[in-house]
């Protein structure tokens, strides 16, 4: 029989998805329904390559974007404009990976429904790059890539070592400053409950 037509998830979440579905539809000229969803499937394909089609890339190039922002904060800080385009990028990185998590599931779902056991292969192999994907093989530590697992655990502890530990500051020092001290009745003048005709005073009533 004809190969069913499936979507995804993912689909559902984007706030454009319902709009252009009815624009497609009600811009149709076919009256029959089946030549009318079969229009549908083609313009649906044609948008989930445009808009699902090349998330790895995407989120790539949005994560590059962001760590070059990282290392430009720390050698001599973001302007304000810069901190906004970075959390931008953080939300379209997060939204992206989420909609790239929700594909992956809903393929191996279908996958495991078509295949059960008999792919097991297939299944070693999604958590097997998912491992993969998780750990940190290496680091790049001024200008150079480093691999060894020792030296990229020492790196990485010495690097957040660094980022949250107390600076120092060199702070003015008061050793041998005397202060004018103020006298018992000045201290007693300063306790003294005010009067309900001081504040009508002081407010011109």
């Amino acid at each position: 029989g004809p190969k069913p037509f499936r979507s995804l998830d993912c689909w559902f979440e984007d706030r454009n998805f319902v709009g252009m579905i009815e624009e497609i539809w009600s811009k149709s000229t076919v009256f029959v329904l089946k030549e009318k969803l079969k229009r549908l499937k083609v313009k649906l394909k044609e948008w989930n390559k445009d808009i699902f089609g090349n998330a790895h890339n995407q989120i790539s190039l949005i994560e590059q974007n962001i760590n070059d922002l990282d290392k430009k904060e720390e050698l001599m800080g973001l302007d304000e404009e810069e901190q906004t385009t970075r959390k931008k990028l953080q939300h379209q990185f997060w939204e992206l990976a989420k909609m790239s998590e929700s594909i992956a599931r809903q393929k191996s779902r279908i996958t495991w429904h078509q295949e059960g056991d008999r792919n097991t292969k297939y299944f070693h192999k999604v958590i097997n790059w998912k491992r993969r994907k998780n750990s940190l093989s290496s680091i790049r530590v001024a200008e150079e890539w480093v691999q060894d697992p020792i030296q990229v655990k020492c790196e990485v502890n010495r690097f957040f070592r660094e980022k949250f530990s107390k600076v120092q500051w060199q702070r003015p020092k008061l050793d041998g400053v005397t202060f004018q001290m103020i006298t018992s009745q000045q201290d007693e003048s300063l306790n003294t409950p005010f009067q309900e005709s001081e504040v009508k005073c002081d407010l011109g009533v």
